[in-house]
């Protein structure tokens, strides 16, 4: 596991084409996930988590970004995350590339895939992968990683915590 206070690096390319590094994510808080557009169960139900996270953290008037790496470059073509991500949860920036750049990627955070045949998907394979929710601080360090378990209100009160300002 990616241990709280280390930065991570990255070169990807976003949903765009356009080229996306670790400095694009310092400057405010973000929380990225590693999974893949055509997972059936874990990634919808974390993206829907996510958008929750989102919400109750905008009642409180607080934004954070999303970051969405798929660990399935074949089939995620960065039009595929634009598309995906558009229709279904406006304002995640999609990252993609090549199977290089994104093992790079996994390797940073210690996220594990790996391909398996699956007669249920369409192209026959499906992408177990680490379910973790990652929060980084404004520096683009790791500042907590969140389980599946973890409820969107215990997570959005961590972000919280982590972004509240510090007595000097």
């Amino acid at each position: 596991m990616t241990e709280p206070g280390e930065r991570v690096a990255l070169d990807l390319i976003d949903q765009d084409g356009r080229r996306f590094t670790h400095e694009a994510l310092t400057g405010s808080p973000a929380l990225v996930y590693f999974g893949f557009l055509n997972c059936r169960v874990v990634c919808p139900r974390s993206l829907a988590k996510i958008a929750e996270i989102r919400a109750l953290l905008a009642d409180a008037g607080r934004t954070i970004r999303v970051v969405y790496i798929s660990v399935d470059p074949a089939r995620d073509t960065p039009g595929a995350m634009k598309a995906y991500l558009a229709d279904r949860h406006p304002g995640v920036t999609g990252l993609t590339g090549t199977q290089a750049q994104v093992d790079r990627a996994k390797a940073a955070f210690r996220v594990f895939s790996r391909r398996v045949a699956d007669d249920a998907d369409p192209d026959g394979y499906a992408m177990p992968h680490t379910a973790f929710i990652y929060l980084l601080d404004a520096e683009g360090r790791i500042a907590a990683h969140f389980p599946d378990i973890r409820t969107a209100r215990d997570i959005a009160r961590t972000i919280a915590d982590h972004s509240a300002p510090r007595a000097g």
